[in-house]
């Protein structure tokens, strides 16, 4: 007995149920594998007994629950077609507002009481009910129902969970040679990194390299980040949606600096930092000493010995000098106190 299959839509611009509709010639493959009995966008029939469920679109209203809810009490295994289903997709861009907000907005508040737009805020098909497979595109690919309607027609639906397989590494090691790192053993190449640096700033600083299998996200003969232009601006790391990029820090290392007394440590504080620092902190009048004082009592937290700063009271070991000055018959004539002077890489020597 083949399966029965069945196809529903919610909240949705049903594109992907037309792409099952569109399969031309491969219908025919599907015809012969399962039996659909309900399908509002192609055929009249309609049936409440089915094996499998694809669903497409998002929860919107009361009336959504009820309807999903007994979905999955009929069907064995049931299926999120499509980004809406599988993560509430565009529709959930409306949950920035409030549901009355967002009805008054578009409808001009005239549809209260009305259980059609009677709307809750989006959500996607696995907050409500379990879902056994989930088929992500926005439209979907029809390669990917026909896979998983041949799947079920040859072997009993089981959850992806359930079949275990070895993930096979690419061999490549973490590529760490700049304050951004990048691992290519979990990048998926969906390039978005590549078209946020090429496209949207213009920097090319990484894209794909190699073909077929081999494809990676690199630079031009592996020459690494900093060696093809990259700003760190750290655009990258924040469009990647799996962790490939991540950003190198030694905190930690610091930390255990600023720990060890028998150090002698000389704060460095960037220009930028400071100036950063001023859009959160008061600064009246350009007056940088409400700012180093929330600076100084910031790197008391980082383990900085307090008898130098937090208990302090001489003005010599608040001072921020400016860059460029060489200061050092002040750390001699000063011993033990710690020095704040605003550098760059290019005054570092001067500090």
């Amino acid at each position: 007995m083949k399966p029965r299959v069945a196809f529903f839509d919610l909240a949705s611009c049903e594109g992907c149920q037309l792409q099952v509709a569109n399969l031309e010639e491969d219908i025919l493959d599907v015809v012969g594998s399962v039996d659909v009995v309900s399908f509002r966008e192609v055929m009249k029939e309609d049936s409440g007994e089915y094996d499998i469920a694809f669903v497409e679109g998002s929860i919107q209203r009361p009336m959504d629950e009820v309807r999903l809810r007994d979905i999955r009490s009929r069907a064995a295994t049931l299926i999120a077609l499509g980004d809406c289903a599988v993560t509430g997709g565009v529709n959930k861009l409306r949950n920035e507002w409030s549901p009355a907000e967002a009805s008054k907005e578009v409808y001009g508040g005239e549809l209260e009481k009305n259980p059609y737009f009677d709307v809750l805020p989006a959500r996607s098909l696995d907050e409500m009910v379990e879902v056994d497979f989930a088929i992500r595109g926005c439209p979907v690919r029809k390669e990917e129902i026909l896979y998983y309607i041949r799947r079920f027609a040859s072997m009993a639906p089981r959850k992806n969970l359930d079949v275990r397989f070895d993930i096979t590494s690419r061999g490549i090691s973490p590529d760490t040679r700049s304050v951004i790192e990048f691992d290519a053993n979990k990048c998926i190449l969906c390039r978005r990194c590549e078209t946020v640096c090429g496209e949207v700033l213009g920097i090319n600083a990484i894209g794909v390299a190699n073909k077929g299998a081999d494809s990676i996200i690199s630079t031009p003969f592996n020459i690494g980040l900093d060696g093809n232009n990259c700003i760190h601006c750290g655009q990258c790391l924040a469009s990647c949606p799996v962790g490939a990029f991540t950003e190198h820090s030694d905190m930690e290392e610091v930390r255990g600096i600023l720990s060890d007394e028998s150090n002698y440590v000389v704060l460095a504080i960037d220009p930028a930092a400071m100036t950063s620092c001023m859009e959160h902190l008061p600064a009246n009048d350009g007056d940088l000493g409400p700012v180093l004082g929330k600076i100084i009592s910031a790197l008391g937290d980082m383990n900085v010995r307090r008898s130098s700063i937090s208990h302090s009271t001489s003005t010599c070991q608040r001072r921020l000098w400016p860059v460029g000055f060489d200061r050092t018959e002040e750390r001699r004539s000063h011993p033990g106190v710690p020095l704040l002077t605003a550098t760059s890489r290019g005054s570092t020597r001067n500090t």
